[in-house]
């Protein structure tokens, strides 16, 4: 009896009010993580995923916000074909041999370029001038625009012997030109720029896709 008199039973209503409150501080805690997660990816810029536009490895250099901003140069990226090559008993990848003064010492001087995507051909233009390696050249470059049906369009620039025509439609990875110098370019390179609704977007290239090409 006197244990029973110590123990003091906690009322329901009391026992209600902790749970409700507990359940109110864990609902505001995970709508402020959904806030932040939807916020991170409103923050996120979007991006064109591409089928890589080369048969062999590549490296890009990337257009910072700000560097050019007509759409098509935004965000977009200057791709060159690199492969290994020895000195003196060392191997590295580079994008060309020797000096590189003539474009047939860069490695992917007339190479393939590929068509990142399923699309329409929109517009073919064609400058028949070719650059010499290190001196920039005036514009317009040569370049084919597509539009893949959900209205994302991609432009690849500086190539040349173009095999499409505008109304054509293509499919990833099939061959569009050549690997050329020309425009506004100081070596043979493609330019690959991509917009959407009129905003630039940043290129992903299919790295699996790479796999089954590369190996």
């Amino acid at each position: 009896m006197r244990l029973l008199r110590r123990c003091r039973l906690v009322p329901v209503d009391s026992t209600l009010a902790v749970l409700v409150h507990f359940a109110r501080i864990v609902a505001s805690a995970f709508a402020a993580l959904v806030a932040g997660c939807q916020s991170q990816l409103q923050a996120a810029p979007p991006f064109a995923f591409a089928h890589p536009v080369f048969e062999q490895p590549y490296a890009c250099v990337e257009h910072w916000a700000g560097n050019l901003p007509e759409l098509g140069d935004a965000l977009g990226t200057d791709c060159m074909i690199q492969e290994l090559v020895g000195s003196n008993g060392r191997t590295w990848m580079r994008s060309y041999r020797g000096d590189g003064v003539r474009n047939e010492d860069w490695a992917g001087w007339h190479k393939n370029v590929l068509s990142p995507c399923t699309c329409v051909v929109v517009d073919v233009r064609e400058n028949p001038t070719t650059n010499l390696p290190g001196v920039l050249g005036t514009p317009p470059a040569s370049l084919v625009i597509l539009r893949r049906d959900d209205g994302t369009h991609f432009l690849l620039a500086h190539v040349v012997e173009i095999r499409v025509h505008s109304g054509d439609r293509v499919r990833a990875g099939q061959g569009l030109s050549l690997v050329g110098n020309n425009g506004y370019s100081r070596n043979p390179h493609v330019h690959v720029g991509a917009w959407r609704e009129g905003k630039p977007l940043q290129i992903r290239f299919d790295q699996e896709a790479m796999g089954k090409l590369f190996e």
